[in-house]
């Protein structure tokens, strides 16, 4: 059975996916050992996933875990998406930390206004 596009797309972002974390010696390429000590899969596994070779479910599974769950939308959806939603994070964080500034201040002020 041969794979469909859908399923080689998806090999080939995991494999860029990997090669981003784990990172080879020569460009564009996977330290095979590494991320198969971080799969628990062998060597052999992961270099075919370096190849564009799609990986299980328990491997997409052990990716959220092990990178969270904006790996499988880096897998999943069109590169455009991931940017979109890379900078939905940031300003997210962004406005995150400025609450806890803001947060921090409003416990000072209260303090020096209870004083």
């Amino acid at each position: 059975m041969s794979a469909t596009p859908e399923i080689l797309q998806v090999g080939q972002a995991w494999a860029r996916a990997l090669k981003a974390r784990y990172r080879g010696r020569l460009p564009d390429s996977l330290d095979a050992k590494r991320c198969a000590r971080a799969f628990e899969v062998s060597p052999r596994t992961a270099e075919s996933w370096g190849d564009g070779q799609a990986p299980l479910a328990k491997h997409l599974f052990q990716a959220c875990r092990l990178h969270g769950p904006a790996f499988l939308l880096e897998v999943f959806a069109p590169a455009s998406e991931v940017l979109q939603l890379a900078r939905l994070d940031d300003a997210i964080g962004e406005l995150e930390a400025k609450f806890r500034t803001m947060g921090d201040d409003l416990a000072r002020l209260r303090l020096v206004r209870g004083k």
